[in-house]
């Protein structure tokens, strides 16, 4: 399994008030998290994936081993099983990547997606 940065979130989740949360926008889906802002207010931001076919939340107690290099950062995972899987169901996807995000303390949120920006 061969793992790829695409690029580093520069809140940290130790900073986090409240729970991270995926929101759906239309076909793309959002991870909303907080963070504290220069004056000390807290603010919402996210990761947007583009045109999402699935997630799923790993909780802190299930991380594997792998997904802790996705921490504080957005990585794709090439070649991986959980994208086979979907492959071999609907095989008429194409270019759909598996992009993993960790936040120690709050777990592994995992995209299958076309694409991941950063912001909503």
């Amino acid at each position: 399994m061969e793992i790829a940065s695409v690029f580093e979130i520069h809140e940290l989740a130790q900073e986090f008030m409240n729970n991270p949360k995926i929101m759906k926008k239309g076909n793309n889906s959002v991870l909303m998290y907080d963070y504290e802002t220069e004056s000390g207010e807290y603010e919402w931001t996210g990761i947007t994936f583009i045109n999402t076919v699935k997630y799923r939340h790993v909780k802190e107690a299930n991380i594997k081993d792998y997904m802790i290099k996705a921490y504080n950062r957005v990585v794709e995972i090439k070649n991986s099983n959980w994208k086979n899987e979907i492959l071999s169901i609907d095989g008429e996807i194409n270019n759909l990547k598996h992009y993993i995000v960790y936040f120690d303390g709050y777990g592994a949120y995992e995209f299958l997606s076309y694409g991941v920006i950063e912001g909503i």
